[in-house]
């Protein structure tokens, strides 16, 4: 999924790849974020940025919810920038029914992931759309969450075992 583009890895000598250095630098944050550093008492959780646009209240219990699941994550916590983000969630909520505001809210995710190789573009992973009652914000929440979990976990896994056989 990370691959330069064309779909095939390529083998940069840094004597002729200009952009070698940059490469290096990404690989060696990518590694840092992925690899386990407990014993130093550091956050090994991978970075996700939540980007959202809200109108609705049912809308912004429903972010403030998922938000607070993926700081209460063993895997994931909250990144503070796109730019500081392995996996990016891009979430819009609206009012169900404007005649009755606040009752529930229809939400769209998209899930996209930053190229380690050129990080200023983000891969699409996959979507999720979704009515979520006033009464059910939590558990849409963690459906999200779970979601992207099934989606991004195995990534992940395959980014620490690379790292962790070189």
């Amino acid at each position: 999924l990370l691959l330069p583009r064309g779909g095939k890895m390529a083998h940069a000598k840094s004597e002729k790849a200009p952009g070698f250095p940059y490469v290096v630098i990404l690989a060696a944050i990518a590694f840092c974020a992925l690899v386990p550093h407990a014993a130093h008492g550091e956050d090994t959780r991978i970075p996700i940025y939540v980007q959202s646009t809200s109108n609705d209240t049912t809308g912004e219990a429903f972010l403030y919810s998922l938000r607070e699941r993926i700081n209460r994550s063993t895997r994931y916590r909250l990144a503070d920038s796109d730019a500081l983000s392995l996996f990016q969630l891009r979430v819009v909520t609206l009012d169900q029914n404007p005649q009755y505001p606040g009752y529930s809210t229809v939400y769209a995710v998209t899930l996209t992931a930053t190229r380690i190789v050129e990080p200023n573009l983000k891969l699409y992973l996959n979507q999720w759309v979704g009515y979520c009652g006033s009464s059910r914000i939590n558990e849409c929440a963690t459906d999200v969450l779970a979601g992207m979990d099934a989606t991004a976990g195995p990534i992940v896994e395959s980014l620490r075992s690379s790292f962790k056989q070189r």
